[in-house]
């Protein structure tokens, strides 16, 4: 719940939620510690994402409260 409300008031939306994801992911990639193939694969779902937003609801983006 506490996480929920952190998440909440630090990001507004999905979609930069998942970006700072990717961007957090990017520098585990950098030192060695993740896959950079999955790292296309995040890539991939994030412009998915968008796509889904735009096609679905018309949207850019959805806050966090919405979903």
């Amino acid at each position: 719940m506490v996480f929920h409300i952190l998440i909440e008031f630090r990001y507004n939306s999905i979609k930069t939620v998942f970006k700072q994801f990717i961007e957090d992911y990017e520098k585990q990639v950098a030192g060695g510690l993740k896959s950079p193939k999955t790292l296309q694969k995040y890539n991939a779902v994030y412009k998915h994402l968008g796509d889904f937003l735009k096609l679905r609801y018309h949207l850019s983006d959805m806050a966090l409260k919405e979903t």
